[in-house]
């Protein structure tokens, strides 16, 4: 919580195993939730996403069941965070 404000991060990925690590690895405390948009990638993304979840609880990975690209990622997150009740939500 930043000044009374709960802060949520909306990351749209599509097979980003290799870049998605390092991005949830750099993500400052301030951010309270993390909703990483599986977008029906068809490479690792989802496993190494869960990975860094069990030792991040802010991580949440949230699946598409069907590619919806970058627009439908951002989407995605902004209502996962919205229903959270995050006050600002950042894309990624």
């Amino acid at each position: 919580v930043y000044r009374n404000h709960k802060i949520g991060l909306a990351i749209p990925a599509y097979n980003e195993e290799r870049l998605i690590g390092p991005t949830l690895d750099s993500i400052p405390d301030i951010v309270d939730v993390v909703y990483v948009v599986n977008d029906c990638s068809l490479d690792d993304t989802a496993k190494v996403v869960c990975e860094r979840a069990e030792k991040d609880p802010r991580i949440v990975l949230v699946e598409h069941e069907e590619n919806q690209g970058t627009g439908g990622g951002i989407i995605t997150g902004y209502l996962r965070a919205s229903e959270a009740g995050c006050d600002i939500c950042v894309v990624t």
